[in-house]
């Protein structure tokens, strides 16, 4: 008997927060942000998302997550505001060059020690910096009070501005 898979049609701009993750990055961002949280993509067309994970440069592809809490924006974004986004992204995705783990030492420092630094290497984002940028892009501040792109999925996931509208669950049988 072939199993049912669920879906979600996505509304462009919807923030997809991944639960989950072996991987041993994935492991301690949960553990070090005290969040269920590991990773989050940006939806760009229904079953669509814009993401950069530690394995590969960003790039716009289906969705491939089991498991996930889905949160959208309190008001939908015009049509000028996704045009604008996905520019933002289309370029982001153009001069990408990976992962920036720079920004993973600087998190571990601040969560773990408290020691505030600032890294940024050119060209490189985290998942949650992703985020944040595409909707400054268009004048959305997700996150008041944090620099920039300096977020943790948890921080986001925090956000006044976004609320859950679902949460998908796919477990082997």
């Amino acid at each position: 008997m072939m199993k049912e898979v669920r879906r979600m049609n996505f509304q462009f701009g919807d923030l997809i927060f991944v639960k989950g993750g072996t991987f041993l990055v994935s492991s301690a961002i949960k553990k070090i942000t005290h969040s269920p949280y590991s990773h989050v993509a940006i939806a760009v067309a229904p079953d669509l998302i814009c993401e950069i994970d530690v394995f590969s440069k960003m790039k716009i592809r289906p969705n491939h997550y089991k498991n996930y809490d889905v949160f959208r924006y309190f008001r939908p974004l015009s049509s000028q505001e996704q045009n604008q986004m996905m520019q933002f992204l289309l370029k982001k995705i153009h001069c990408s060059k990976g992962y920036d783990w720079g920004k993973i030492l600087e998190m571990f420092m601040r969560y773990v020690f408290h020691y505030n630094t600032y890294i940024d290497l050119k060209n490189r984002e985290i998942c949650s910096e992703l985020a944040d940028l595409a909707y400054q892009s268009i004048q959305i501040d997700l996150v008041p009070g944090k620099r920039d792109g300096d977020v943790s999925p948890e921080d986001l996931v925090e956000s006044p501005y976004i609320f859950k509208i679902k949460e998908i669950r796919e477990y082997a049988s």
